[in-house]
């Protein structure tokens, strides 16, 4: 999904920069636990991932949480925003 939007969407935003037009894309993407386990197990140190900023994806791989655990817990965020 996220190819669709290759320059439309910036995926590695400047620091300080929105990360919510990736993010709301990235919710609704099908393979976004898959996406996020790339990421962290690759140690991705930049750019959006799975709706994930690269502060969340370090404090997830230290806590030693699961894809699935850093997801619900952004989700449970988001839903009480």
């Amino acid at each position: 999904m996220c190819r669709e939007y290759l320059g439309v969407v910036d995926w590695f935003p400047e620091r300080g920069a929105t990360l919510e037009p990736a993010r709301r894309i990235c919710a609704r993407c099908l393979v976004r636990t898959e996406c996020l386990d790339y990421a962290m197990t690759t140690v991705q140190r930049d750019g959006v991932w799975a709706g994930t900023s690269a502060k969340q994806r370090q404090h997830a791989v230290r806590e030693v949480w699961t894809p699935k655990e850093l997801l619900a817990e952004i989700d449970t965020r988001a839903g009480s925003q």
